[in-house]
């Protein structure tokens, strides 16, 4: 009956050592967002509707791990004549989880017309300081 208790008490003992390492190695991670990279990925005819293929929007932002977070860019169409789409969007960024996209892809951009996009991301679970990039595929 003692070595039952004994392993029952040890094995709480390594439950809670398990949790604390676990607590530490997710507390001891600080995620810090330097830019929004966006690259867009023009497919078709034409390109540059939507501006320069690389784009790099300057803020900082720091989130806990694993944490979810939104982050809204607003894309303005400078075609004249023709709706262009955005089709899909991609994370670039290792460990970054994109969640959602609001409203739901594919939307059409109509000509000198414009739309905020707001993105759900969940960021990972280790240290991370730079820029979130993302892949913006259009039509």
């Amino acid at each position: 009956m003692n070595k039952i208790k004994a392993i029952g008490i040890g094995g709480a003992a390594v439950i809670i050592l398990l949790v604390l390492v676990l607590l530490f190695s997710v507390y001891g991670h600080q995620i810090s967002i330097t830019s929004l990279d966006v690259e867009i990925d023009y497919t078709g005819l034409t390109s540059g509707y939507l501006g320069s293929p690389t784009q790099a929007y300057s803020f900082h932002m720091t989130v806990s791990p694993g944490q979810e977070f939104y982050i809204t860019i607003t894309f303005k169409s400078n075609a004249i004549l023709l709706t262009h789409e955005i089709t899909s969007i991609t994370v670039n960024t290792p460990g970054f989880q994109l969640i959602s996209i609001s409203p739901s892809l594919p939307i059409s951009i109509a000509p000198g017309g414009e739309i905020s996009v707001t993105l759900e991301f969940q960021a990972p679970y280790t240290s991370y300081t730079g820029p979130l990039t993302i892949t913006v595929y259009t039509e």
